[in-house]
């Protein structure tokens, strides 16, 4: 398997976590900016992670990490149950048995861990486009325990060895999100892992299908979006809090990336809550 031309995958709309039912069509090799839960309601088909094939069935379930990459060739109409989780709202204790867990997460559910796994996921669908910070906690816990209640369901099987390439991944993309706001130059990420600046770009962007400069930058903007919708916080401490050097930096970043400015973005949830 190759990385050339892997999709990557960014928030655009939406920065908490969010429930959707998908109907899944074929879809090329990608990789997302963001965690995923995938529930198997109906149909079948194949679902490639890292190379690996699985058959799917009702009651299949997948813990999609930001490094893994995956495919869907569907053979019968095939309905997902997907949670998507921006990592900036995921506990760090939680992130980090995900990151660190080896293998590909996907188990089948029997009957009733199946029925438990359909309870939690419309318990956290119920609270989509509830964003006041009590229901942002909310689903926070709901999630974080649904995550929990998969790996405890996929412990045995995940594989003894795994890919060195794979756990040097993961303990980089960790580092870079629990440090957003550290000067994460890619000299000083070489450092902290004891490789060369050269060596560090090539092997990311052979790994992932971006650059480790524009994966900060999505990073960083996508943890500034939470802090957006979620808090109160004026947008000079999100900018400090997010890594940005500048607030005019940060503003035409945001806008950049976005299409349109940090307030526009509040400005818009606070009416959508409120029913404006």
């Amino acid at each position: 398997m190759t990385y050339n031309d892997v999709e990557f995958i960014d928030f655009r709309n939406r920065h908490s976590i969010f429930c959707r039912r998908q109907q899944f069509i074929n879809k090329n090799q990608h990789r997302h900016a963001y965690y995923e839960i995938e529930l198997v309601f109906d149909g079948k088909g194949k679902h490639i992670i890292n190379g690996h094939t699985y058959h799917e069935t009702p009651g299949d379930i997948f813990l999609m990490r930001l490094t893994d990459i995956h495919e869907f060739i569907m053979e019968d109409g095939c309905e997902h149950w997907v949670v998507e989780i921006p990592p900036a709202t995921l506990p760090d204790d939680i992130a980090k048995l995900m990151v660190n867990a080896e293998g590909d997460l996907f188990t089948h559910l029997n009957d009733e861990d199946y029925r438990r796994a359909k309870e939690i996921y419309l318990m956290i669908e119920g609270l989509n486009n509830k964003n006041d910070n009590f229901y942002v906690l909310s689903k926070m816990h709901l999630v974080s325990y649904f995550i929990m209640f998969i790996l405890e369901k996929v412990e045995n099987k995940i594989p003894e060895k795994y890919s060195r390439i794979n756990i040097q991944l993961r303990e980089i993309i960790t580092y870079i999100q629990n440090n957003l706001f550290e000067d994460l130059t890619v000299t000083n990420i070489a450092s902290k892992f004891y490789v060369s600046k050269e060596y560090l770009s090539s092997f990311f962007k052979k790994n992932t299908g971006v650059t480790l400069n524009s994966y900060i930058r999505k990073a960083r903007l996508s943890h500034a979006a939470n802090l957006i919708v979620t808090t109160d916080k004026k947008m000079i401490e999100i900018c400090e809090m997010s890594g940005f050097n500048s607030l005019p930096t940060f503003l035409r970043t945001f806008k950049s990336e976005y299409g349109m400015t940090p307030s526009d973005m509040r400005s818009n949830y606070i009416n959508k809550r409120e029913g404006k």
